[in-house]
C-alpha cells in the first residue's frame, strides 16, 4: 500500500508493485567452536559434519531455506539440536554446546576474529545469496532512502576475513 519507504530483503520480491535494488552478496559459512574435534582439520566432508548437531536458523528464513536446498541435493542426514533466530543465542549454542551452524559470517564477527569459532567455505556457489534493497515502483526517492543505500553499497565483503584462516568443505 506504499505506506513503507523502504525494505531489505534477501529474496526477490514477487510482487509487481516493488522494485529490488541488488546491493550486496553473501554467503553462508559453516561454523563450529575452535575447541570442537573437527576445527584442527583444513579440510572437511559433508559425512564428518552429518555425525555432529546443528543449530538451524528458523523455518521459514532464508538461510535456512538456503541449507536445506543443500542438504537435501547432498542427501544429508543432518541432527537438527536446536533452532534459533537470535544471533546470540546461536553463538552461545555454538561455544557452549559444541553445536555447528551454517550462517553469515557478519553474525559472530567478533568470535571469529577472536579465534573462538572456526569457519568452513564450500567450494561451491550453493551458500550465495543476495540482498536487496526494496520500494514501492512509484515511491520517490528521498535524501534519507539515498542515503541508506549509499550505506548499505558500502557494506560488501568484509575485510576482516581475508586475514581469517578458512577451512573448505
Amino acid at each position: 500500500d506504499n505506506t513503507i519507504d523502504l525494505g531489505l530483503i534477501e529474496t526477490q520480491p514477487e510482487h509487481p508493485e516493488i522494485q529490488a535494488i541488488p546491493f550486496m552478496k553473501d554467503h553462508l559459512c559453516t561454523i563450529l567452536p575452535t575447541d570442537h574435534p573437527l576445527s584442527s582439520q583444513r579440510w572437511l566432508t559433508l559425512s564428518q559434519l552429518a555425525r555432529y548437531p546443528f543449530l538451524m536458523r528458523e523455518k521459514g528464513s532464508g538461510t535456512r531455506a538456503l541449507f536445506d536446498r543443500f542438504i537435501e541435493r547432498h542427501h544429508l542426514d543432518i541432527h537438527t539440536a536446536w533452532e534459533a533466530t537470535c544471533p546470540e543465542t546461536f553463538r552461545s549454542a555454538i561455544l557452549d554446546n559444541e553445536c555447528l551452524a551454517v550462517i553469515s559470517v557478519r553474525l559472530l564477527e567478533r568470535d571469529i576474529r577472536d579465534g573462538q569459532i572456526r569457519i568452513y567455505n564450500v567450494n561451491t556457489d550453493e551458500f550465495e545469496r543476495s540482498f536487496s534493497l526494496v520500494r514501492h515502483k512509484d515511491k520517490v526517492p528521498t535524501i534519507s532512502m539515498d542515503t541508506i543505500r549509499d550505506i548499505v553499497n558500502r557494506y560488501q565483503q568484509p575485510d576482516w576475513l581475508a586475514k581469517i584462516p578458512v577451512g573448505t568443505l
